[in-house]
């Protein structure tokens, strides 16, 4: 089949630091290693230049992708949550 299975992209913050960025699967080829091989293979493009540090981010309710990143060496450093801002009446 010639259809896209899994996709990612590598970018730099404002600060310089290499971000891995949008890295999605299919829903119909999720499981089989499509995301841990996309984040592993642009990991490794960053480290193999002169970077030593690599970061990427996940919503905190995304499991599935919390995982595949913990399993190709990343960890958690930070946690941010956001939530609606209610207007105040008048």
């Amino acid at each position: 089949s010639d259809s896209l299975l899994a996709i990612g992209a590598q970018s730099r913050r404002i600060s310089g630091v290499a971000y891995l960025a949008s890295i999605a699967t299919d829903p119909q080829a999720r499981g089989r290693g499509f995301g841990a091989a996309i984040t592993a293979m642009l990991t490794r493009r960053v480290l193999d230049g002169d970077e030593t540090l690599c970061t990427l981010a996940h919503y905190n309710w995304n499991d599935a992708a919390r995982r595949v990143y913990l399993r190709v060496g990343y960890h958690t450093t930070h946690q941010f949550s956001s939530g609606h801002i209610r207007r105040q009446s008048e």
